[in-house]
């Protein structure tokens, strides 16, 4: 079973609370950002069965939008209004049968859309040394109707002006979702609890000046 997801955000979308935190102390006074996530990002969903592993890649990671900072602090910036979607039948596990079982088991017909709340996101109380600054995303995931508050740690460096490389992943259990993992060829092949969300963005970043 592969699950497809343009290699590594959630959304795209687990990352972008970074990109204001790198960019926020340089336009302290901007609240509104315009961010676009290119092409070449990519975002999976990896996982196993009791044969072996498989994984799943978000098609069109390629996005758009705004981000409202609510609340700014020395080393943490809050957001507000700050959601991310993206359709579950985006995903692609490699065959229209492998498609089939993860939707259903995402349930995408009650609930087609698998929605990212962005929160907070401050930096890491360790960082590397030489490397790419790290920043904890605090964010809300809601899979097939159900929420869960999750972390994720996030590794960003600028590649060039108002230009970030967002790298990071993100582990999660279905069951945490309400969710009962698949098992396809009448239960010869039984999937495994744990999955884990990979991304790599490639993110521009600039001030809404006419907002702000």
């Amino acid at each position: 079973m592969r699950i497809y997801a343009q290699r590594r955000k959630v959304a795209c979308l687990l990352l972008l609370p970074a990109l204001c935190l790198l960019a926020g102390w340089v336009f302290p006074t901007h609240h509104q950002w315009q961010y676009q996530v290119h092409e070449n990002s990519q975002v999976f969903i990896s996982g196993r069965t009791n044969l072996n592993g498989f994984s799943c890649q978000l098609l069109q990671p390629a996005r758009r939008g705004r981000l409202l900072i609510a609340e700014r602090e020395a080393q943490a910036l809050r957001f507000a209004n700050a959601r991310f979607s993206f359709r579950v039948s985006q995903l692609d596990c490699g065959n229209s049968r492998m498609n089939q079982d993860m939707y259903h088991t995402l349930r995408a017909d009650h609930f087609p859309f698998i929605h990212i709340d962005l929160l907070e996101v401050k930096q890491a109380e360790a960082q590397p040394s030489g490397g790419p600054a790290q920043y904890l995303g605090r964010l809300n995931l809601q899979i097939a109707g159900q929420c869960s508050l999750v972390e994720v740690l996030i590794c960003g460096k600028e590649m060039a002006p108002s230009q970030y490389l967002l790298e990071g992943e993100l582990p999660l259990r279905m069951s945490s979702f309400g969710l009962s993992p698949p098992s396809p060829m009448m239960g010869l092949i039984r999937v495994k609890d744990e999955l884990l969300i990979h991304f790599q963005l490639y993110v521009h970043l600039q001030p809404d000046v006419q907002s702000d």
